[in-house]
Formats: C-alpha cells, structure tokens, sequence
C-alpha cells in the first residue's frame, strides 16, 4: 500500500530544510502525482524520453517553482545548461533532486551562499559491486572499520553526499568531477567534502561543510560552498 503522500512530502520538506542554512527555501513533489507539464526551454534530455524520466523531471520543475514561491518570488522556467546543469534565473541559486517516488528542490538568494546541492537516493543499501567505482580507497577502509551490516547504508550515503557536492561545486568551477575527485568524511549528521585534486578555486584539501538526514524513505543530503 503507497503511504500517504502529504505526510511523506511534508516530511521530505522538513528534513531538508534543517540541513540547509537560513534563508533557504525547499518543496517537495511526487513523481507519481499529476504535474505540470515543463515550462517552455526546459527539457528532460535529448530525443525520445521515458515515460518514468518525464514524470521525474517534471516533479522537479514542479517542486523548484513551489520552493520559488516560498522564497517570495515569481515563477520561472529553469532549462538545462553545459553539462546537464540548470540555468538559474538571475539572483537565485539552488539544487535539485529526484527518484521514482520523490521530486525535491532547494532554493536561496544567490548573494548569501555561492552554491547549495541537493541529492536524494532510496534509503537502501548500495549494491557491493558499485563500491569501487564511488568510493576512494580510503572510504572503503571506513566502510572496513563499520558493522557488515552497516557497510551498504554508509556506502550509499557517500554516493549521495559526492552528488550532492557535485551540484555544490558546479556554480563556482563550471566542472563536472568524478567520484575519485572528493573524499566524504561521516561524523553523525554531519558531512566534510574534501578535494583531492585542484577543481577550480578548490585546492587539494579545500572541504565544503554538508549535513544528512533519512526522511520518506530516502537518503537526503545538502552541501553547501560558501
């Protein structure tokens, strides 16, 4: 049986928004539910695109317009930019993020934070196979050091905290970076993003602050660059 859908969203919202700063406004959409069809200029990806992917996306753009709103200003399209990115209208920043059965979005004023990221994955473990391809050597020691039990949850929230630094980063370097290019350190709620190789204006050691929570069933995760 699907649970409640108010109460999940509500809950989604809630959690985001005790990760991110003050100022910040967040909204929640179900990909499930009817939503509004895209904005003209935005586009879910090039040719033919999937039923599921739509809908996915269209919660996103439904959610960012929601959070606009409660940020007190008007409605505006986002379109996709280089490298997937979206393209923000003038004097905001924000992130986006969505599953199969959950459509997020953050926004806050451009002037008080350079870029804020947000990433939501189901709240299961992450298939041993993908450990090597998303985790650094020294995050699979960690996850060495954890219950076996444990190892999976912490392996996918590593996963999330790297997408989510990624759209952190993006707005200040323009780069797209690999999982091999951050090392996520854990320590109960909070995150520390750390550069290993130069990106942009981000030497090596350069660490952006991030905070996690687990609400309607996902992994949630927020960076924040300064």
């Amino acid at each position: 049986m699907r649970e409640p859908a108010i109460p999940r969203l509500a809950a989604a919202e809630a959690a985001l928004a005790a990760l991110l700063p003050p100022g910040a406004a967040v909204a929640a959409f179900d990909p499930r539910a009817p939503a509004p069809p895209p904005w003209p200029g935005e586009c879910a990806g090039p040719g033919r695109v999937a039923p599921a992917r739509a809908a996915e996306f269209a919660a996103g753009r439904a959610a960012l317009r929601r959070a606009m709103a409660r940020l007190g200003l008007p409605p505006a399209a986002l379109p996709v930019g280089p490298g997937r990115a979206p393209l923000w209208p003038q004097g905001v920043t924000g992130s986006l993020t969505h599953t199969a059965t959950l459509g997020l979005a953050a926004v806050a004023p451009a002037g008080g934070v350079a870029g804020l990221g947000i990433d939501a994955e189901p709240d299961a473990p992450l298939p041993p196979e993908l450990w090597e391809a998303v985790l650094r050597p020294e995050e699979r020691a960690a996850l060495a050091a954890l219950p076996p039990e444990a190892r999976g949850q912490r392996a996918r929230l590593v996963f999330v905290a790297k997408e989510a630094l990624h759209k952190a980063q993006y707005p200040a370097t323009g780069r797209l970076i690999g999982f091999e290019a951050v090392r996520i350190e854990v320590s109960g709620g909070d995150l520390r993003a750390v550069f290993v190789a130069r990106t942009g204006r981000f030497a090596p050691g350069a660490a952006l602050a991030g905070r996690w929570a687990a609400a309607a069933g996902h992994v949630v995760a927020a960076v924040v660059a300064g």
